[in-house]
């Protein structure tokens, strides 16, 4: 049976890996460059049919661009499913949906 001390031990080492994950994962500020309301910064991409994409050359045009983090993830293929469900809306809308 684990003593009081163990228990304090235990807990300590709790909080501890907590603060480290907070402080290294999501306690980051976000850049100026990602801050709600200004334009995305220019990058590459490949289209559905492989075809390379800058978002320079989406602009003027609404666009739902989702980052996920892989098929791995649960919650990003949860995300994926629930929007492409709504593809055919999101399309006839003018919007593109980008992944």
């Amino acid at each position: 049976m684990i003593s009081i001390w163990g228990w304090v031990v235990i807990g300590a080492l709790a909080i501890a890996a907590g603060v480290i994950f907070y402080w290294r994962r999501a306690g980051r500020p976000v850049p100026d460059a990602l801050k709600r309301g200004q334009r995305l910064p220019d990058f590459a991409a490949k289209d559905e049919e492989g075809k390379p994409l800058r978002t320079s050359q989406l602009a003027g045009t609404p666009v739902v661009m989702i980052f996920v983090r892989g098929n791995w993830c649960p919650f990003c293929s949860k995300q994926v499913k629930n929007l492409t469900a709504y593809y055919k809306e999101i399309n006839d809308l003018g919007a593109r949906l980008i992944f």
